[in-house]
């Protein structure tokens, strides 16, 4: 029963990710345009910067 189980959801998967490639990057940036006032896009990298964990400690982005 477990692996039947495995099947279906690995068979879910594949056909959910099949469905998320279909889209053209134009086609996701006009809907969230669509929904999202404030949304920007920027074909530029981000700036450096740091992030602060928990304990206080930068920890810096992998480059």
């Amino acid at each position: 029963m477990n692996s039947v189980f495995r099947v279906l959801l690995i068979a879910m998967v594949a056909l959910g990710s099949t469905n998320a490639m279909a889209h053209s990057m134009e086609d996701v940036e006009a809907s969230l345009n669509e929904k999202e006032r404030y949304a920007q896009f920027v074909d530029q990298p981000a700036p450096e910067f740091d992030l602060t964990g928990v304990d206080g400690n930068a920890l810096p982005l992998p480059t």
